[in-house]
């Protein structure tokens, strides 16, 4: 009655709403998660949880119970209940578009990262249709054993390296994942990420100029490198690569020529 006393005042400094309600998400049995008391707010006030499902569990039973004690107030409603997948996510390695040259070794994989321990098994899959089809590789593990980075889960997983031919240009490479080894085989309980790994390959043609001497010396820590080459005709640089093994060499430093 807007013109007698006011008897009701959600937005008072007191708040007039009475007791709070105090919710209990109860599964299979057990207390899994509580709201704490939900202060009035005249706005819907979104409350959740994550759950890690078993093995081989396929459902669950969940129910509500408000822990309040009894007075005024204490009134709640549930609406748009929401169960929804926690997937994980893929960092692929050097990059979802690595680009080769043709004779040199290719490096690929992926870091898996998820909010439990559990997508432990894997398996790398190839198209070479540009995606309309997936082939099994052959290439498959688990279980990883992820460690804790502060605040997800993560473990690293490498294709076997290959050497990269121009017929392997516009390959492309994913990594499935799954809880369990059989989950890998089934579309409903495997992830992969849409992102994939998509090889670029080419002859790297090296500009015609002959490479006359290479020496090196190492003195005091440091290494010097020298080389003569014939003449420069055009604008050239120079790429000094390291490797460790004779296969994998890594670019260090780049040069320009001296156009003479």
């Amino acid at each position: 009655n807007s013109a007698g006393p006011v008897f009701y005042i959600p937005t008072g400094t007191g708040d007039s709403s009475g007791v709070a309600p105090n919710i209990t998400f109860e599964v299979n049995g057990l207390d899994y998660y509580t709201t704490g008391n939900l202060s009035y707010s005249g706005q819907w006030v979104k409350k959740g949880f994550t759950y890690l499902t078993g093995p081989s569990e396929t459902s669950i039973n969940l129910k509500f119970f408000n822990n309040a004690p009894g007075g005024g107030g204490n009134d709640w409603a549930l609406d748009d209940i929401t169960v929804a997948t926690c997937s994980p996510e893929l960092q692929l390695n050097p990059s979802p578009n690595p680009f080769i040259c043709q004779d040199n070794v290719v490096d690929i994989g992926a870091t898996v990262y998820s909010f439990f321990n559990n997508y432990t098994y894997y398996k790398w899959q190839k198209s070479t249709d540009n995606g309309a089809s997936w082939s099994e590789t052959g290439i498959s593990g688990g279980p990883e054993t992820p460690v804790w980075n502060g605040s997800n889960w993560e473990y690293t997983v490498n294709y076997p390296s290959f050497v990269g031919a121009i017929a392997d240009s516009g390959d492309q490479y994913r990594l499935v994942i799954a809880t369990t080894s059989s989950n890998l085989s089934d579309d409903d309980c495997a992830f992969s990420d849409p992102v994939v790994i998509t090889l670029t390959v080419e002859d790297c043609m090296i500009l015609p100029i002959e490479l006359l001497s290479f020496t090196g010396k190492l003195a005091q820590g440091l290494v010097t490198l020298n080389w003569i080459t014939s003449p420069e005709e055009e604008p050239v640089t120079y790429t000094v690569e390291k490797s460790s093994d004779g296969n994998r060499f890594t670019p260090i430093n780049i040069l320009p020529g001296q156009q003479k």
